[in-house]
């Protein structure tokens, strides 16, 4: 196998039902809390850096 070449395992878990809707909920809270953060940073960016767009898009919110 060459030094570029990567070999890829597969493992099977079981768990159960709860167990596996527990995580698929905090998944949904991460990516909430993801999306919220990232709305945050582009709305500062905006701000920040094109303060023209900013304001006009604070005027049509009125």
């Amino acid at each position: 196998m060459s030094s570029q070449e990567k070999e890829t395992k597969h493992i099977s878990i079981v768990i159960s039902k709860k167990v596996h809707q527990a995580m698929k909920s905090a998944a949904a809270t991460e990516d909430k809390h993801l999306y919220q953060i990232t709305e945050e940073l582009f709305v500062q960016y905006v701000k920040e850096k094109h303060p023209v767009l900013y304001a006009k898009f604070l005027e049509k919110e009125d």
